[in-house]
C-alpha cells in the first residue's frame, strides 16, 4: 500500500504531525460518492462506518481500522442483488524513516518520511473494503450450510489405503489398486 496525499476527500486525511504521542480516535462515514474517485471500482455503492484508533509514538503510527456497513452485491448463483453486511478489522503500521516506501523485509510496516504532515486513509479504506468482499458472493436466499462443507471437501485429500499386516507383523498401507494388479501376475 502506498501513502498518497489527495485533495479529493480532505475529510479522510489525518493530520498526524499535529497529534501528540498517545491514543487518538477518528470516526468517518462514507457513502456511494466515496467510490467515484476510484477507477474500475469493485464496489460502486454502499454506506460504511469507519472507526480508526491511532496509537502515535515518536517513531511509529499504528492504525487500527474497524469498518462496518452495507453494500449491494450480485449473487453468483441467481444474479439477484442482495445487501451484504461487511464487518472487518485491520491494523496498519507506519514507521518514520529517512526512506519512503515499503522495502523488502519490513512486511506489514510502511515506511514514511520523518515529518510527514498527514496521511490520506481513503485508499487504505477502499482496499480494506474490497478485501472484505467474499470471492464467492451467495445471496442469503440461496446459501446452504452444506455448500461450505462441499467446498471444504473439494480441497480435501482422502486416503484409499487399506492396512494389512506384513510378514513381520507390522501394519502396512497398501493402495487397493495394487491388490487388483497382483491378480494379473501369472503366479
Amino acid at each position: 500500500m502506498q501513502v498518497v496525499a489527495t485533495t479529493m476527500k480532505p475529510d479522510l486525511i489525518i493530520n498526524v504531525l499535529q497529534l501528540k504521542p498517545g491514543n487518538h480516535q477518528f470516526d468517518f462515514s462514507i457513502h456511494s460518492d466515496f467510490f467515484e474517485q476510484f477507477s474500475n471500482p469493485i464496489i460502486s455503492t454502499g454506506d460504511f462506518s469507519i472507526d480508526i484508533h491511532l496509537q502515535k509514538s515518536e517513531t511509529t503510527l499504528i492504525f487500527d481500522f474497524h469498518i462496518t456497513g452495507l453494500t449491494p452485491l450480485q449473487c453468483d448463483r441467481s444474479s439477484e442483488i442482495f445487501e451484504y453486511s461487511l464487518n472487518t478489522k485491520k491494523r496498519l503500521i507506519f514507521q518514520y524513516s529517512k526512506i519512503k516506501g515499503d522495502p523488502d523485509g519490513f512486511g506489514d510496516v510502511e515506511l514514511i518520511e520523518t515529518g510527514t504532515p498527514s496521511i490520506d486513509v481513503s485508499q487504505y479504506i477502499y482496499e480494506l473494503i474490497c478485501l472484505a468482499i467474499p470471492q464467492k458472493k451467495i445471496s442469503p436466499n440461496y446459501y446452504k450450510p452444506e455448500d461450505d462443507l462441499k467446498e471444504a471437501n473439494d480441497y480435501s485429500v482422502y486416503s484409499t489405503f487399506k492396512k494389512i499386516k506384513s510378514s513381520s507383523g507390522d501394519s502396512l498401507d497398501i493402495d487397493p489398486r495394487w491388490e487388483k494388479l497382483k491378480g494379473l501376475k501369472g503366479d
